[in-house]
């Protein structure tokens, strides 16, 4: 699949959330959970993008939540433990206000 194609998909996949959900992953204070996330796990700008894309495959299902501790550890390229405590946080500050 190409990248145009991944990113209709991304964008079908989206469009397709409830209004709320949109709304509140292009809000800024979520934005801003994320930069706070980066900061306070002293991640890279890489690895930053890639909790991004993460956060993204979850908002649409194209990776589960039950699996966010690998796919953090994975994507990161962190030992397992730290992937531990990103995770937590992650999910907690990011998914769980959805709730």
């Amino acid at each position: 699949m190409s990248d145009q194609d991944q990113a209709d998909n991304f964008l079908d996949k989206f469009q397709s959330l409830p209004e709320t959900a949109q709304d509140y992953f292009l809000d800024e204070k979520t934005a801003d959970k994320m930069i706070k996330l980066g900061k306070d796990f002293k991640l890279s700008e890489e690895q930053k993008s890639a909790l991004v894309d993460l956060a993204g495959d979850i908002s649409v299902k194209s990776v589960s939540v039950k699996d966010t501790l690998a796919e953090v550890s994975k994507q990161l390229g962190i030992s397992s433990e730290s992937a531990k405590k990103l995770a937590l946080a992650f999910l907690g500050e990011y998914f769980l206000p959805l709730n």
